[in-house]
């Protein structure tokens, strides 16, 4: 037959037992707003929606909802509404303090 323990050697309750008792409660609550929740909707019917169709969608004007033309190669106007200085580099984007667009370096160094 096993030994019995000495009184001392009983285990602690220690703040981790009191943070399982806290997330013990916070279930119990949680399980029972869900029992409530599901009761609120089974007491009450759902409501009647009618039937939806597809219509089909007419195609848009041809230029009705494209961007506002800007000056030059009739791209957008820029915020401002000036052209930046040098012009836009390739792609769109303007290049650090308005230098060339060649002289921007490629992407990934030399």
């Amino acid at each position: 037959m096993a030994k019995k323990r000495s009184g001392d050697n009983q285990p602690v309750s220690d703040v981790y037992v009191g943070l399982l008792a806290i997330s013990l409660l916070a279930q119990i609550v949680g399980i029972v707003f869900l029992v409530l929740d599901y009761q609120a909707m089974k007491a009450s019917p759902l409501p009647k929606l009618e039937k939806f169709t597809w219509s089909p969608v007419a195609a848009p004007a041809p230029g009705g909802q494209g961007m506002p033309a800007g000056p030059g190669d009739g791209g957008a106007v820029p915020p401002g509404g000036a052209v930046p200085p040098g012009g836009a580099a390739p792609g769109g984007a303007v290049p650090p303090g308005g230098a060339a667009p060649g002289a921007v370096p490629p992407p990934g160094g030399n």
